[in-house]
């Protein structure tokens, strides 16, 4: 048995280093055809860094009254074509990412403004936040916003917490043919 995996082992191998040597030939130059090209490609990886506060701090809530914490995220080292995005997405953290805060047994949902003003351009979750392209250096391209809690009279005392997830992809343009 063991003979066996041994030769069973060295004869994949022996196939694996005979076939890596070989390339994958698909023009073939001769007398009627003296000219051709080869197409050479690679690609270089995309490259950014996203900061994002580590907390959004809301103070003491009052009921029945709005209250505001602005929050900022930078874009930093950002080296893609003009043409091609990194968008930051925001979720919550509740049962269908939608934006709530929570205390041991009770839940208050909040707004996320794409500004440091209220009541500007209000995303919803999932949405995109903020979006980068071309070439940013290390002193970044900046993205402002707002945390708005308006807890509800009949909402309990308590500490509340909760996530704002963001999460960055490079989206490339549609090639139509």
């Amino acid at each position: 048995m063991r003979i066996k995996k041994l030769l069973v082992t060295m004869s994949l191998g022996l196939v694996l280093l005979t076939s890596a040597g070989v390339p994958a030939l698909a023009k073939d130059l001769d007398e009627n055809t003296q000219e051709g090209s080869s197409e050479i490609f690679g690609s270089i990886a995309s490259r950014y860094t996203v900061e994002i506060p580590a907390e959004i701090e809301m103070g003491t809530m009052q009921r029945n009254r709005d209250s505001q914490a602005p929050f900022s995220i930078t874009a930093r080292n950002v080296a893609l074509p003009s043409d091609v995005k990194l968008q930051v997405r925001v979720n919550g953290d509740g049962i269908n990412d939608e934006f709530i805060l929570k205390s041991s047994d009770s839940k208050i949902s909040y707004r996320l403004f794409k500004s440091a003003e209220p009541n500007d351009i209000e995303i919803a979750t999932h949405d995109i936040f903020a979006e980068f392209s071309g070439t940013i250096g290390q002193d970044g391209d900046t993205q402002s916003g707002l945390v708005q809690v308006t807890p509800q009279d009949t909402v309990n005392s308590g500490i509340y917490a909760g996530n704002l997830n963001f999460t960055c992809a490079i989206n490339f343009p549609t090639v139509t043919p």
